[in-house]
């Protein structure tokens, strides 16, 4: 995939969908409201830019695996287009959400107690019926077709340094990563020769950092997030000391010096993160961007986009794919429950986003249910906000410390998903 794949999205969806607000809620402070969007959440873009995408559909139209907001976005388009849709969800879906189904006019079946299954079910049926399969997560068109919403923030923003997402499946921070420009590629058809062509590939070779067996290359001459240590920044301490792994050989965050800190500040001055001339968040360059390069196979090059953010993947301590996947260095099963399990319980990352996603050495942080619903609370008691649980899981990051911002720094927290029931937001849980 490549960036100009999310623009062809852009104007493919256009009129279908909504251009959702920011608010600046703070000084340096955004908030994008997805939960505005038509069917009350961003997954309506995948959905219509997937559904557009195809030309001629079947007779049987379309079908769709869903935790409740997906199958909402696609029962929404189908609707709009003149299209029949089926859609499986599991027990666990919300009545919220399934009332919502059925007055889409939607066929729907319950099935199964978690969203893997429902998936299971729906991809039978698919090859029953042949309609078009519209995957939650893990299809190029539905990965474009949310990195809109990367576009719309740096444009309504005039760009912001880091922007939070709450992952379930990984489609939205997939997208969101290709964007909002923090990741890009320029192809080469031969070794050393730029078509300028910007896109994802895979990268093996080094100079200065990698994305290979050596590592992912995030910071400083050397640093690997694979077998050699991920290190996050430069003649400073990455959020850690010195040898605190993660990988393989483990995960620097620490290393040699202070990323977010001094002495050549990662995210700062002369060494500032994010990159030039081979220094992906890293040594000797310019912040964000650039020359920065992550690594190269054939030539081609995998690069922080110009003036890009850095992306942060925020997930629940009991809901945790992406995390998980980050970890093993692949795309692992897991575990699924607490309270955003019905919206954010993939037990599996795809296959497309954990590309993505692993080669922009996006950060990834966890929350408590605790913090989650702390935070959907103060949504709507300070902002009148209304969310559910996974639509709030982003603002945890920060409510709960689990993300700090440097002072200065400006982020945008994207909140999404707007299928709750009202009456639950003045009531204390947990």
């Amino acid at each position: 995939m490549i960036l100009p794949d999310v623009r062809a999205a852009a104007e493919r969806i256009r009129g279908h969908v909504l251009r959702t607000p920011v608010y600046e809620v703070a000084p340096g402070l955004f908030f994008k409201l997805e939960q505005l969007q038509h069917s009350g959440s961003f997954k309506v873009r995948g959905a219509f830019n997937r559904i557009l995408s195809a030309g001629k559909l079947p007779e049987a139209g379309v079908i769709a695996a869903s935790g409740g907001n997906h199958g909402l976005a696609v029962a929404y388009a189908a609707r709009s287009l003149g299209v029949r849709a089926e859609i499986f969800v599991p027990t666990v879906t919300s009545p919220v959400k399934v009332a919502g189904l059925r007055a889409l006019g939607a066929h729907i079946t319950q099935t199964g107690s978690i969203y893997s299954e429902a998936a299971e079910a729906a991809a039978k049926r698919a090859a029953e019926t042949g309609a078009l399969e519209v995957h939650a997560y893990d299809q190029p068109e539905v990965v474009a077709g949310q990195g809109t919403v990367g576009l719309e923030i740096m444009e309504q923003t005039g760009g912001v340094d880091t922007i939070l997402v709450a992952v379930g499946g990984g489609g939205l921070i997939a997208g969101i990563t290709l964007g909002s420009g923090a990741l890009r590629v320029e192809g080469v058809q031969e070794a050393g020769t730029a078509t300028g062509q910007p896109g994802i590939v895979s990268a093996t070779a080094t100079e200065g950092g990698t994305v290979s067996d050596a590592g992912n290359a995030r910071g400083a001459v050397g640093e690997a997030r694979g077998e050699a240590g991920n290190v996050r920044g430069a003649g400073g301490e990455a959020r850690g000391e010195a040898g605190n792994v993660r990988g393989a050989g483990g995960n620097a965050r620490g290393a040699v010096g202070e990323a977010r800190g001094e002495a050549g500040k990662a995210r700062g001055e002369a060494g500032e993160a994010r990159g030039e001339a081979g220094n992906a968040h890293g040594v000797a360059g310019s912040a964000r961007g650039s020359a920065g390069e992550i690594g190269r196979e054939g030539g081609s090059r995998v690069l922080r986009g110009e003036g890009g953010p850095r992306v942060v993947a925020v997930e629940p301590e009991l809901t945790h794919a992406m995390h998980s996947a980050l970890e093993a260095g692949r795309p692992v099963p897991v575990k699924v429950s607490g309270v955003g399990a019905d919206a954010l319980g993939a037990t599996k990352v795809g296959v497309l986003a954990y590309d993505i996603v692993s080669r922009a050495g996006v950060e990834s942080v966890l929350v408590s249910d605790e913090a989650i619903i702390e935070a959907r609370r103060t949504l709507w008691e300070e902002h009148r906000l209304a969310v559910e649980h996974a639509g709030a899981t982003a603002y945890a990051a920060l409510l709960a410390g689990a993300y700090v911002p440097e002072l200065g720094e400006r982020v945008a927290v994207l909140v999404c998903g707007s299928n709750t029931d009202p009456a639950t937001l003045v009531q204390r849980q947990g």
